[in-house]
């Protein structure tokens, strides 16, 4: 019976974690939308930087961009050149997404390129 106890308690204790667990990681997802880009593009709408704030920097951090057409190719870049992410999706595949999830806190710019859509705006991700 001692045995039985002694491996109980050791896959109880393997099994917790330490620190944050999911449970406790957010899920942000930051949605940019026709118009907004549409705006950046042209010039000729509000174009304010995007800030994303998260709590750790292990908080799921997902940028959703509209689909532009036949084909829509995202990036996000870092000024430094550093961090370099793409996807790309053709009609009936779904919306482009980036995942920033562990990036750095910094500005990043954020690009699309399809049919219907281009353009540019700055991300702005910080941590508490």
């Amino acid at each position: 019976m001692k045995g039985l106890q002694i491996l109980f308690l050791f896959f109880v204790i393997s099994t917790c974690s330490v620190g944050q667990t999911t449970a406790d990681r957010k899920v942000i997802v930051q949605t940019l939308d026709f118009d907004y880009l549409e705006g950046c593009e042209t010039g000729k709408g509000d174009c304010k930087p995007i800030e994303i704030v998260r709590q750790t920097k292990q908080d799921s951090v997902l940028l959703v961009f509209p689909s532009g057409g036949t084909f829509s190719d995202v990036y996000l870049r870092a000024k430094d050149l550093k961090t370099d992410l793409h996807d790309q999706k053709k009609a009936g595949q779904g919306k482009p997404q980036l995942n920033m999830t562990g990036l750095a806190d910094g500005e990043y710019s954020a690009n699309i390129i399809s049919c219907g859509l281009g353009g540019s705006c700055l991300i702005r991700l910080k941590t508490k």
